[in-house]
């Protein structure tokens, strides 16, 4: 195996191994006995998705168990936050299980749950994600577009934990096409976030990732000081796994600088550590290394009894790479012994295993691009799909937009036509008591008239009694005169007011109310005002002078709170 690469490409997806699984059991038992008593669904949702996260270090299907059903409650009660974090839960447990296909479908959906609630972070994560996917897929061009997006994502809201993520794949996938130098580069600058965010386990994880680089560089005394550091981290959380990794590269490293002893020493504490958790890859890789080692010391007898450790473990485990590199090493050793026969033998098995691993590639490279063709074709749809979506939405947009415009369109003709039947209304009105008020005026005429001819039958009256002799005569001319005056001014004044108030029906009341003080001359006065009657069309109705009319518009004036001011007294009367 390739250690440095396997290490690289496992970081992404957790850093769990250094739990505590009795702790983690018994918080198993508490949740599941949690999700027996709970009657509310939210509840469930939450209580699902913590077991999922418990069972992902140790038991793949249990995990994804527990995240289905979190994401099946989500989507039936359309609870789109626990629906996005099931969604991307799936999506991994799947990447971890191989399993690509429902991997990037999970990985899609959460995608699409975060672009409709428009969450920049929970986008860059589903990115992430799908970056992941095709790393594991060798396909690193879509990977690394994927990983710089999120990155984009990241740095826009100051999400120091995202830009880690991508920062640290942009790396890999630069680790992965061997160039060293830009990995570097990625993985210092993930390595300065980390070290501000103060989490030591990823720390420990950039700190191989750099060594790798270094490595690849055959800077190997620059990847030990890494290494090194990276051990310390692991041994202090008790990180077994990684601790008996680093000790198999520091073991590498040493032996690539030809510092024999040392690479000794740590390929052994490695196998100590590996044997102790059953990681029987690492367990290979030592000692393939230590019967490499002997092979070259001539010690052929050790290492063929590392190589035959290692064969037959990775056989049992079917770690075929490390089986053919056995295989190689139990060949050269056994010709250099002069034991041809098995010699022969595993340069047969050496042969097969060969054969066995190309076609293998082979098939995994068809496989891979069959993924790629569906996943290609996933893609199409999902865009086609959001496009149709996009296409509903601008369809949808422009119907309401329409029927906004045609109902906005009625509200303003309508409202138009009220307006003009309103004016239509008032000028109708205003034309009528413009008509009644010439009605009105040429009824005051006539009754001026009629004043002046009872006036006039009056004086004459007077003027007949002054030459009429006889007592019972004159007494009775001018009882009929004084008679005639006081009848006139009666009926002239109650024809008036009839007549008056037919026009201005409210005139009177909204007088009395503003101005309950004024006098009933002084309320005729008013309403011979609101006529636009001039002061001696007033005074021949009154019989007043015209500085009598005077001194009573004064006093008009005063009592209307108007003496001070410029506002015509007639224009006031009319607006009443």
């Amino acid at each position: 195996m390739s250690t440095f690469y396997y290490f690289l490409f496992i970081v992404i997806l957790f850093f769990n191994s250094s739990r505590n699984y009795a702790q983690v059991n018994i918080e198993i038992d508490s949740l599941e006995l949690a999700l027996k008593k709970t009657e509310y669904t939210k509840d469930k949702i939450s209580i699902y998705l913590e077991l999922s996260t418990k069972y992902i270090d140790n038991n793949s299907r249990k995990a994804y168990e527990y995240a289905k059903e979190a994401y099946d409650l989500s989507v039936g009660l359309d609870h789109r936050e626990t629906a996005y974090k099931s969604a991307i839960k799936l999506s991994n447990i799947h990447l971890n299980l191989s399993e690509f296909m429902p991997a990037i479908s999970y990985a899609k959906k959460a995608e699409n749950y975060a672009l409709e609630q428009e969450d920049h972070k929970k986008v860059a994560d589903a990115k992430i994600t799908l970056a992941n996917i095709h790393l594991a897929l060798f396909d690193l061009e879509k990977s690394v577009e994927l990983y710089y997006e999120s990155l984009t994502l990241f740095e826009e809201i100051g999400n120091k934990k995202g830009i880690s993520r991508a920062l640290n794949g942009i790396g890999i996938v630069y680790h992965d096409q061997e160039n060293y130098d830009k990995a570097l580069e990625f993985f210092l600058n993930c390595h300065r976030v980390n070290k501000e965010l103060g989490d030591d386990t990823v720390i420990a994880a950039i700190l191989n990732n750099i060594a790798s680089c270094y490595s690849g560089n055959k800077q190997h005394g620059k990847s030990i000081r890494y290494q090194k550091e990276a051990i310390e981290i692991n041994k202090r959380y008790n990180n077994k796994f990684w601790e008996s990794v680093g000790y198999y590269n520091l073991g590498s490293s040493y032996l690539s600088m030809g510092a024999r002893e040392e690479s000794i020493r740590y390929f052994k504490k490695s196998i100590k550590i590996a044997e102790e958790i059953e990681d029987f890859e690492t367990i290979v890789d030592c000692k393939n290394s230590l019967a490499q080692y002997y092979f070259e010391l001539k010690k052929l007898d050790s290492s063929i009894s590392n190589a035959l450790k290692a064969f037959s473990i990775a056989d049992k485990y079917n770690l075929k790479h490390a089986q053919s590199e056995a295989a190689e090493i139990l060949h050269k050793s056994y010709k250099q012994n002069k034991n041809f026969a098995n010699a022969y033998k595993y340069a047969i098995i050496k042969s097969d295993l060969v054969d066995s691993l190309k076609v293998e590639k082979s098939v995994q490279k068809i496989a891979n691009l069959e993924l790629k063709y569906l996943i290609e074709k996933e893609e199409q749809k999902f865009r086609s799909e959001l496009n149709r979506k996009k296409s509903e939405q601008i369809i949808i947009g422009i119907v309401g937009l329409f029927l906004l415009l045609t109902i906005t369109t009625f509200l303003v003709m309508r409202h138009s036509y009220t307006v003009k039947k309103m004016k239509l209304e008032k000028n109708q009105v205003d034309n009528e008591l413009k008509l009644r008020n010439k009605e009105l005026a040429l009824n005051v005429m006539t009754l001026l008239k009629k004043n002046d001819m009872l006036t006039s039958i009056s004086k004459e009256l007077n003027e007949v009694r002054s030459v009429v002799t006889n007592k019972n005569t004159k007494y009775t001319i001018n009882k009929i005169s004084k008679k005639i005056k006081r009848s006139s001014k009666t009926e002239i004044w109650k024809e008036f007011e009839l007549r008056f108030k037919e026009v201005h029906v409210e005139f009177f009341k909204r007088l009395a109310q503003q101005f309950p003080d004024l006098t009933p001359g002084e309320q005729r006065l008013c309403a011979l005002l609101r006529l636009n009657l001039s002061s001696k069309e007033i005074g021949e109705l009154t019989g007043q002078s015209l500085s009598a009319l005077e001194k009573a518009r004064y006093r008009l004036r005063k009592k209307m709170n108007l003496s001070n001011s410029t506002v015509n007294l007639i224009n006031y009367l009319s607006n009443l």
